[in-house]
């Protein structure tokens, strides 16, 4: 699953900060996410860096031994990551949210590759996994691009990711398998109407060999990405 967020709320809460040195209290939301934050299923860990509700053994130091740093969702304290990682750019992978957060699609495993072959209402909904030479987007059904995902040789795959499965009924229940995570739940977007802000939220299915090329991500946005099933690797480059 992957969500976007505003990146231009770091100026925001830099100015709400300096209205509040300057002895406006206003309203700091400290709530306000705009990096890139992994969010991994998984409860290993090879990197410990905690303070009072982190992963690891407690610590006051905010100096990290390696990047990116490696928490556990489970255990993580919301005032020490917005103060000690957030507020620094630290990069960081989060273990363990869609368990810690009672995300649906985990508890009963409708995510995994068998349940959505076989769910009535998704398996024949047609899903975009590319687009041809002149840009339209190519959607497949999702039965069918199952069975290509677990056959296919090719070097560069198509994968799904599909930021419209929220737009009818039958795909609409992907919404019910998960939460935003609450480390990122203010949102300057909510402010907006939902068919007036731009497009935010993907489901992704891919095989073996597919991923996207570098990019940074349109509108100056940053978003929160979570493996359920399987493993993919990331890339982050420095700003």
């Amino acid at each position: 699953m992957y969500e976007k967020f505003p990146a231009f709320v770091r100026s925001i809460r830099q100015q709400q900060q300096q209205r509040s040195s300057d002895g406006d209290d206003g309203d700091d939301d400290k709530g306000i996410y705009c990096m890139r934050w992994l969010l991994l299923p998984t409860s290993s860990s090879p990197t410990s860096f905690s303070e009072d509700g982190g992963s690891g053994s407690s610590t006051k130091s905010i100096h990290p031994p390696s990047l990116p740093v490696v928490l556990d969702g489970a255990n993580l304290d919301h005032n020490f990551f917005a103060s000690s990682l957030e507020a620094k750019g630290i990069p960081c992978i989060i273990r363990n949210i869609p368990l810690a957060e009672g995300w649906r699609c985990h508890s009963n495993k409708s995510w995994e590759l068998s349940a959505l072959y076989n769910d009535p209402l998704l398996r024949n909904r047609k899903f975009k996994c590319g687009e041809d030479d002149d840009g339209k987007s190519i959607r497949v059904k999702l039965k069918h691009f199952l069975q290509y995902q677990q056959h296919n040789k090719d070097d560069s795959p198509l994968y799904v990711f599909d930021g419209a499965f929220d737009d009818d009924r039958k795909a609409k229940k992907i919404l019910d398998g998960y939460e935003i995570p609450s480390l990122f739940r203010d949102d300057l977007f909510r402010f907006v109407s939902e068919s007036r802000r731009p497009p935010y939220r993907w489901f992704l299915v891919g095989p073996e060999r597919s991923g996207t090329t570098v990019h940074i991500d349109p509108l100056a946005t940053a978003a929160w990405n979570t493996l359920l099933v399987g493993q993919k690797r990331w890339v982050l480059f420095p700003p």
